[in-house]
C-alpha cells in the first residue's frame, strides 16, 4: 500500500483506518480529512504541485494517472497527492520524466469533464470500456464531453493503460 511508503514525506493525506466488514475483509480505508481546494493553472500550484511529484517520485513510486484533481492545495500552498489507486513503484526514469513533463499541461486542461453533460448512450459505452479494460483514461472522457463521441480503438486505449 502506497500510504505508508508515503507516510512522514508529506506527499499525502494521512493514513487513519482500514476499514473492513466484521473485522476480516478490508474494503476501504478512512484517510484525514483536511481544508483544501483542488490546483488550479497557478504560477505556485504549479510549483507546489512539481514538488510534491518529485517527493513521490524520489520514493521511486510513479503516480500514474495525474489530473488536475489528484492534487490537494491546503490553505498554505503545499500540495498533496491522493487516490493512489494505479500507482505503483519502478525506477524507470523516463516514466518519472514524462509524469513530471505532463504537471503543466494537467492543470491547464483542469478537472476531466463530468459523464452527467453526455448523453445516455455516450455514458453506457464509457461505462462498457471501463469495464472491458478495468479503467478509462481521463483523455477518453474529454474527448467525448468535446466531440460527443469515442473515436479511439479498442487497442489504442489498452495501449495508454499499459504505460500506466
Amino acid at each position: 500500500m502506497v500510504y505508508a511508503q508515503i507516510e512522514g514525506h508529506g506527499i499525502g493525506l494521512k493514513f487513519l483506518a482500514h476499514v473492513t466488514e466484521n473485522g476480516e475483509r478490508v474494503y476501504g480505508y478512512m484517510l484525514e480529512r483536511v481544508p483544501a481546494r483542488h490546483a488550479k493553472i497557478t504560477i505556485d500550484d504549479l510549483q507546489a504541485c512539481k514538488a510534491v511529484l518529485a517527493k513521490l517520485q524520489s520514493l521511486e513510486i510513479f503516480y500514474g494517472h495525474l489530473s488536475s484533481d489528484s492534487f490537494l492545495i491546503l490553505d498554505n500552498g503545499q500540495a498533496l497527492l491522493h487516490c493512489f489507486g494505479g500507482s505503483f513503484a519502478t525506477d524507470h526514469k523516463p516514466l518519472f520524466e514524462r509524469e513530471m513533463e505532463s504537471v503543466e499541461d494537467i492543470l491547464r486542461r483542469g478537472p476531466p469533464p463530468s459523464e452527467e453533460s453526455m448523453t445516455v448512450e455516450l455514458r453506457t459505452e464509457i461505462s462498457g470500456i471501463s469495464e472491458r479494460d478495468d479503467g478509462i483514461r481521463p483523455e477518453v472522457l474529454r474527448q467525448a464531453a468535446e466531440n460527443g463521441k469515442i473515436t479511439i480503438t479498442e487497442e489504442e486505449h489498452r495501449g495508454m493503460l499499459r504505460v500506466l
